[in-house]
């Protein structure tokens, strides 16, 4: 008699909302500069001028887009809900929620649901093994800085925002 062994299939993470939060925050950006800036930058005898309430906007938009280059360094062999990949994440949806932007904390809420409790190396493709990353530390402190800067203008906006106008 001879018993049956079963192969335990390793299910591969699905990255469909990881995708669309990195492409969002590269896309939206990236509308902004080109197409929203032209149009609030009035020009002057002294050069061009930013009204100081888009200054605000724009400080934040720069900063998604050092969200999306953390993003593209992150070690994928970290990206589980038991590594560093979920204090990262954790950390984008509080720049997130600081910087108003709540479809981006909804998109980064949904893209850390989407990691797995555990991470195999068996579960990399070879081109995530041999891609290139920054260490967690390195991650660690950009994303401090960034959430910083993030809560400085928010609170900067809050305060002499409503002057502004």
């Amino acid at each position: 008699m001879k018993f049956e062994q079963k192969q335990v299939d390793t299910i591969q993470p699905k990255k469909v909302f990881w995708t669309i939060f990195t492409y969002y925050t590269v896309i939206v950006p990236m509308i902004y500069l080109i197409f929203l800036m032209p149009k609030v930058v009035t020009f002057t005898a002294d050069g061009p001028v930013l009204a100081p309430s888009e200054t605000f906007n724009l400080m934040k938009q720069l900063l998604l887009l050092g969200i999306s280059g953390i993003l593209r360094v992150i070690d994928p062999a970290v990206k589980s809900k038991n590594q560093a990949g979920d204090h990262f994440m954790k950390l984008i949806m509080l720049q997130q929620l600081f910087a108003n932007n709540l479809f981006g904390m909804l998109l980064a809420v949904l893209a850390w649901n989407e990691f797995p409790r555990y991470i195999n190396e068996e579960q990399l493709t070879e081109e995530e093994k041999n891609q290139w990353h920054f260490q967690n530390k390195t991650i660690y402190i950009l994303l401090g800085i960034i959430v910083v800067l993030t809560a400085g203008v928010a609170l900067i906006q809050w305060k002499i925002g409503p002057k502004l106008v």
